[in-house]
Parts: structure tokens; sequence; C-alpha cells
């Protein structure tokens, strides 16, 4: 199909390392809804506002902070620093194990761990951008974008809904829409939170799998492939958890994509 043949094209670039290009965010909700276009934001009879001063400096500031990388050198515009995204690109691009059904960039520790908590909570929304290019390579070196069994849906675990109003935004979906872009596959809601669920960060996996029973509901996706976006890896029960509702609701398949994974002690 002509859909598939673009997005494996796409696909080859930025398994080589990307082409430095940057698509602009898939964000795509249900079928049925309308796409959102860069023009509903405004009519396109209206000429948009000037850029305030407030916004102006905001923008300046935000590019001579430290880059959450190294903590050296200034952040550029992908909320890191040229030597940073150079090297963590490369790294990333190096990588050719396989795989099980879940992968990630790095253990959530140094500098994988600093670049999370600066998005989850310093605001640096910018970084999904970046986090999400490096996890679509990630993907793509891991042979799961072509063959039996390619994904062709992006969907994300969403974060519960007070933590988002809290955060401003949902870092989850983030990554899924940043991801989605560099891949060209289309992205959907494919979960919501039924259930509130209390903060998991100090439970086990036991605790957690029980709090987690019922809280997610899954959109019905028969016989798709589902790569399934989210921040870090803890215990697995929350990936475990959105997994099977996928999977209950008709999904041929589910793969994960975490930008950190916290690795167990070895005794």
């Amino acid at each position: 199909m002509t859909r598939e043949r673009a997005g494996s094209s796409r696909v080859e670039r930025v398994a080589r390392g990307g082409s430095g290009e940057r698509s602009g965010v898939n964000d795509q909700g249900a079928p049925g809804e309308a796409r959102p276009t860069n023009d509903e934001a405004a009519p396109a009879t209206r000429s948009e506002p000037p850029v305030s001063r407030l916004t102006a400096v905001a923008a300046l500031l935000a590019g001579l902070a430290p880059c959450p990388a190294c903590g050296v050198r200034p952040a550029g515009a992908p909320g890191v620093c040229g030597p940073c995204r150079a090297l963590l690109l490369a790294a990333t691009a190096a990588q050719t194990e396989k795989p099980g059904d879940v992968v990630w960039l790095g253990p959530y520790a140094g500098t994988w761990l600093r670049l999370v908590h600066a998005l989850k909570y310093r605001g640096a929304r910018r970084l999904a951008g970046f986090l999400g290019e490096l996890l679509a390579v990630r993907v793509a070196r891991a042979g799961w974008c072509s063959g039996a069994g390619a994904i062709d849906l992006i969907a994300h675990v969403p974060t519960t809904a007070a933590r988002a109003r809290e955060r401003g935004f949902d870092q989850a979906e983030l990554l899924a829409a940043a991801v989605a872009a560099h891949l060209g596959v289309r992205r959907v809601r494919a979960l919501r939170r039924v259930r509130a669920t209390a903060k998991l960060s100090a439970r086990g996996r036991s605790e957690r799998a029980a709090l987690l029973t019922g809280a997610l509901e899954a959109r019905y996706l028969p016989n798709r492939s589902v790569l399934l976006v989210d921040d870090v890896l803890t215990t697995g029960a929350t990936l475990e958890s959105a997994s099977k509702a996928l999977l209950d609701s008709g999904a041929a398949g589910v793969r994960c994509a975490v930008v950190a994974r916290t690795m167990r002690r070895s005794v």
C-alpha cells in the first residue's frame, strides 16, 4: 500500500541515524475525528498575533538553560546541546541486538534519568521530540517496522488526569506523538483510564498490578499490531496491564518502547 511504502522509506532514514529533518506531530485521535491541522488554531483570514516579549524572553532563556544530559553546555532547540544530541543519536543507532517485546534507550540512571526528570518535572516539553526521535531509531533498529507483524499503530500509556493537569501535559502522549511523526505510523488514543490509581512509584510489582486491575480500558483494534510508548519501565506491571487491555480488545500483538528502564540489582 502507498502509506506503508512511504512509512518504510522514512523508517529507513531514521534507522540510519535520522535525516536531520523534523516532522510535525502526528496527533491523530480516534477514527472519525477530524484530523487537526496547523490552520485550526486561527482562521485563515486572521493574521497571527505578534509574539509577546514574555514569550520571546522565555524562548531565549530556554535556549540558554544548561543541557540536561551533560549539564555543561547550553541546551539547543531539541532540549539538549549539539554534542549530546549527536552522541545519543549515534549510540542509539548503534544498537543492533534483536529485543523481545520491549525496547528502551538506557537505564533509569545518570543521563537518562536526568532527561526523563527534565521532561516530567521541569516542564522541558521539547525534550519529548528528541527522545521520541531516539525511540523511533531504536524501534526501527529492532526491525519492528517491516515484515510480518510490523507495527501499524502507535499508542501511549495515559497518565492520570490529575497528573496531566498538574504538569500541563501527558509526557507519554508527547513521546508517542514524536515517535509516530518520525516513523510515519498512525497514532491513536487507544487506552483510557477508567479508574484513578494511587501513585505507583514506591510500590512493588504485585501491589502495582493489583492497583492497575481494571484501571485501563482499550479501544477495539481488531488484528492491529500496536507499539505502546511510555517514559519509564519500573516493574513492568503498567505495560503488562496496558498490553493485556489491548490484546483483550482484539489487537494482534503489542510491543513496547520506553525511554528508560529501572535495572534490577543482581544479588
